[in-house]
């Protein structure tokens, strides 16, 4: 018994406990695979990715555990029976095709381990009989080596036969020690030194070792022998019927049956593996059945092979198959055994999650018909059921979802299974938030429940602190058997963590209706998808949200509803806060499948969010039935289009754009209607109404509104920022004043307390932006122009034979790049002249009529700026002289002497157009030049305090360029002002 167990040890490298193993669990498919595994799981699972499968997969098949699930997914998943493991891993991985399956190899490790290493078999086939099942022992032969290698470091047994070839080790010792290696000769004889043949061929091992220890003892005086056998012959024997390689084979001595069929390849799906003869001079000698080795580990019929013998493998006989809950499902083939029982017993036994009530037994009857037979093995006769070849029992499982358990779920610090008991409520399931995680929402919990018959998801909800706070009451509902309870947290990504459900709400919907599911978009802390429970409102809707964020809108929410089948689309304006606070106000709506609620911000523009409503009002629209819009424009918070709902007045559109804003004009407003007359022509019609009146109710002027009417809402007359002019330096109060319109000048010095004792009114500067854009626009045009006119002299320079007229041009463009560069870095101030010492004495004291005198008050305009410097002695000279600077006034000087003490003016000075800039911004020039009666004579020309002496570049000396007049003016009027206003210290 021990030889024979060493024997198969050693030639096949392969545990009983792998064969075994290789042979279970059921191959599922998908639909089967998702039914075994609980609902709740399987829901979580749904939405996983290709990686992430694969990724659970490879650690369910390596027994670790996966890494980055739920915790009550992975609590799940320890709960797992071997059978839903499996149907796990096809639900994960649906295998690729059944030809091609992978099998136990016959060189994996002999540990007791789940772990074995699979190899396609290409000797199994599947005839799509037995519904995927593999015909039970052949995976023995998987990997047989193709030679067989002779065993020789085993034990010989007792009964060995000698024969011609067999090597027998004699040690002799006693007075003599001696060493001998004897082969057997041909004719069966030993050849023994110093005793002379020994006869043994046919001789037992033991009876060998016998005569040779008798005649040592007796033929060689005080000696002894210890006899064993060394090399072992090779015998020839032929492997023939459905072997894998029929043959003859040489082989070792000591081989057995299960030795040669190795050797051979192994037995072809179509032959029996317990009918294996012996055949031996013709007759049958012996006969192995290999479910003795694979199912007991009894070698006893593995008969020793001698030298001829025929290893004969027939075909397989009668067959039937067993799937489900048994240890060993697989395709046996029967010999003593007939009934259900034994069969069973063929497999290992029923698994404890059988359902023995429920066994089917398919069958090909006379009529070539399958019919199938129920059995319950719990009745003995159902064991005895008589089994015909090519039957195959099909034994299910019980069913997986827990009938007297409920589940929780969510952000919960246990989840799993509770056991269910008779009136169970939630406080009973969740019986303290010591019992959650941190930061719980315990205002919203769901309970998934199966409706029954259809197994339907049904959802309801549940406020789990009014639970707590009163168990039993009304807010503490009843917990049904298979119910799932899943608490959510504040913090989580709420829409992800409900999509698994809303996704089996969407799926189990049929021929087109509504989903129950409705959707929360805009100004809210979790928006998205939400299951519809019974009866769910408004309010319920926002509480499942967790809340509305800060600076929601709580007069205005819309609420987007399918209508006629889901054909056409309504709107319905919600008043949010009555909602809230008041659950059974009007505004508190019972919400219906797939509908849609819109929060607004006062703050964001609400067109965004209404955009694909109005697209859709606007696509349902057809002649005779205008899109429902409308729209608001002028003074309101929100201006622009919103959907028109049933029954909307003109007070309930301005209460949807926000409110008026503040510069509305309450006492007028403008509703422009649209109608086409007579299908042809499309009119308006304005209609004036006063705004307090439709804002106050009365019919006749808050109207219903009809498709496409536009509002306009006027503002106040002059409303807006309010407009200012800014008063600085020598001023009693400087600073902003506001004006009204017409305002003029003296009338806001008077506000402004007049000028101070130290105050230079005839310096004023008074500059305005509208003058200064003008201003810096035709600076920036001349400019432009110089530019191109330095170009195209340019161009003419370098074509010019003359020298002395390039000298010239050379100088004028040298000038003209300077005046450039002057424009460009001068910015205009839009400086006004104005006579403010007039304006100050009044009409009696300045000499002026009343008219005139109002012509010299300026009347303002925004942003307008006075500028009054303080008192100056200065007279400042400037341009083409050889010292510009400014000089102490005095009152017997005239411009030429100023000039003089200037160092006189340069030899590119025109004197003829030398002109004076006055501190009020006024130019005067004198008819008389510089040159006029001799270098040295006196101008008539007078200078107060304050005055600009400006002696200008005399251009005529040089090659004139073109609009070169209109810079000398420019510079003149515009650049040489900013000088001037820099010289009595204006800014």
């Amino acid at each position: 018994m021990l030889l024979g167990i060493l024997l198969i040890l050693s030639g096949l490298a392969l545990s009983w406990t792998s064969v075994s193993q290789a042979a279970a669990g059921p191959d599922l498919s998908n639909e089967r695979g998702v039914d075994l595994l609980p609902s709740s799981l399987a829901r979580r699972l749904a939405l996983l990715s290709l990686q992430d499968r694969r990724n659970l997969a490879s650690a369910l098949r390596e027994r670790r555990e996966p890494g980055g699930l739920p915790d009550d997914v992975m609590e799940a998943l320890r709960t797992l029976s071997e059978e839903q493991r499996s149907a796990l891993l096809l639900f994960l991985e649906p295998p690729a095709a059944p030809a091609q399956e992978a099998v136990v190899s016959a060189a994996a490790s002999t540990d007791t381990n789940r772990d074995a290493v699979v190899a396609p078999s290409p000797s199994i086939e599947n005839t799509g009989e037995t519904g995927g099942l593999r015909p039970f022992g052949y995976d023995l032969f998987t990997g047989a080596a193709s030679t067989f290698a002779p065993v020789t470091d085993i034990p010989v047994p007792v009964d060995y036969v000698i024969g011609p070839g067999d090597v027998v080790q004699i040690q002799l010792f006693g007075k003599e020690n001696a060493q001998f290696d004897l082969t057997v000769s041909r004719d069966g004889t030993l050849n023994f030194p110093n005793i002379g043949p020994v006869p043994v061929a046919g001789m037992k091992f033991s009876e060998l070792r016998a005569q040779i220890e008798q005649r040592v003892a007796t033929q060689m005086i005080g000696m002894r022998a210890n006899v064993t056998l060394g090399a072992l012959r090779s015998i020839r024997v032929f492997v023939l019927g459905e072997a894998v390689r029929p043959g003859s084979y040489t082989v070792s001595a000591l081989s057995t049956l299960t030795n040669a069929l190795l050797a051979s390849g192994g037995i072809k799906p179509i032959g029996s593996l317990r009918n294996i003869q012996l055949k031996r001079s013709g007759e049958i000698v012996a006969t192995l059945d290999l479910y003795d080795l694979l199912l007991r580990g009894d070698t006893r019929n593995d008969a020793r092979l001698q030298p001829g013998d025929v290893i004969f493998v027939p075909p397989v006989g009668k067959t039937v198959g067993i799937d489900g809950a048994v240890r060993r499902p697989a395709v046996y083939e029967l010999t003593t055994e007939h009934s259900v029982s034994d069969l069973i017993a063929l497999a290992g036994g029923l698994e404890p999650a059988a359902y023995t009530a429920g066994t089917q037994l398919e069958r090909i009857d006379a009529h070539q018909d399958r019919t199938l037979v129920d059995l319950d093995l719990n009745n003995a006769a159902s064991g005895r059921f008589e089994l015909n070849n090519g039957d195959i029992l099909r034994v299910p499982s019980v069913l997986q979802q827990r009938e007297s358990s409920v589940t929780l779920s969510g952000h919960v610090l246990r989840p799993g299974p509770v056991p269910w008991r008779k009136g169970m409520r939630l406080s009973q399931i969740v019986r303290s938030t010591r019992e959650l995680q941190p930061r719980p929402d315990t205002g919203y919990v769901l309970i998934l429940r199966e409706q029954r018959p259809t197994r339907n998801l049904q959802v309801l909800s549940a406020d789990l602190g009014a639970a707590l706070a009163h168990p039993r009451g009304a807010s503490d509902p009843l917990l049904q058997p298979g119910d799932e309870v899943l608490v959510l947290g504040l913090d989580e990504d709420r829409a992800k963590t409900l999509t698994p459900v809303i996704f089996q709400l969407r799926q189990q919907t049929r021929n087109g209706g509504p989903e129950p599911v409705v959707t929360l978009s805009g100004n809210l802390r979790h928006p998205g998808d939400y299951p519809l429970v019974g009866g769910m409102t408004v309010r319920d809707a926002i509480r499942a949200n967790l809340d509305v964020l800060p600076e929601t809108d709580l007069e205005y929410a819309l609420l987007r509803r399918e209508v006629e089948g889901g054909r056409r689309v309504e709107t319905i304006a919600i008043k949010l806060g009555d909602a809230l606070q008041n659950p059974r106000s009007g505004a508190n709506v019972q919400l219906r499948p797939r509908d849609e609620l819109y929060v607004f911000s006062k703050a964001a523009d609400r067109q965004e969010l209404l955009a694909p409503i109005l697209n859709e009002l606007q696509a349902q629209a057809v002649r005779g039935d205008g899109a429902a819009i409308v729209e608001i424009d002028g003074a309101v918070r929100k201006p622009g289009r919103y959907p028109l709902n049933t029954g909307m007045r003109i007070a309930d559109l301005v209460e949807v754009a926000g409110g008026l804003a503040e510069s509305a004009y309450s006492l007028g407003a403008e509703l422009n209607r649209f109608a086409v007359i007579e299908g042809k022509v499309r009119e308006v019609d304005h209609v004036n109404f006063a705004l307090r009146d439709a804002l106050d109710g009365r019919p006749d002027t808050n109207v219903l509104l009809q498709p496409h009417d536009r509002l306009v809402i006027k503002p106040v007359t002059n409303w807006g920022e309010a407009e200012s002019v800014e008063l600085v330096g020598e001023v009693r109060f400087p600073g902003n004043y506001t004006i009204r319109r017409g305002e003029t000048l003296s009338s806001v010095l008077r506000r402004a307390g007049g000028l101070t004792t130290y105050a230079f009114p005839r310096g004023a500067v008074f500059t305005r932006e509208s003058l200064r854009q003008r201003e810096q626009d035709e600076m920036d045009k001349l400019a432009a122009r110089i530019e191109a006119e330095l170009a195209q002299s340019q161009l003419e320079r370098t074509q010019s034979t003359d020298s002395n007229t390039a000298n010239v041009d050379r100088e004028a463009i040298s000038v003209s790049r300077s005046v450039v560069q002057q424009i460009r870095s001068t910015k205009a101030i839009g400086r006004l002249v104005i006579n403010l010492p007039a304006l100050l004495a009044g009409p009696e004291i300045a000499g002026m009529s009343r008219e005139e005198y109002e012509e010299l008050d300026v009347s303002l305009k925004p942003g307008d700026r006075l500028v009054v410097p303080r008192d100056t002695q200065e007279v400042t000279v400037l341009g083409e002289v050889f010292h510009g600077t400014s000089h102490l006034y005095r009152s017997d000087l005239d411009r030429d002497d100023y000039i003089r003490q200037s160092g006189g003016t340069t030899p590119k000075a025109d004197l003829a157009r030398i002109y004076i800039v006055r501190a009020n911004g006024q130019v005067d020039t004198a008819n008389q030049g510089f040159f006029s009666s001799g270098i040295f004579a006196r101008s008539a020309t007078s200078i107060q305090p304050g005055d600009t002496i400006i002696v200008p570049l005399d251009v005529e000396r040089m090659k004139p360029l073109a609009f070169w007049s209109e810079v000398t003016k420019i510079i003149g009027q515009v650049g040489l002002t900013v000088a001037a206003f820099h010289s009595v210290g204006a800014l």
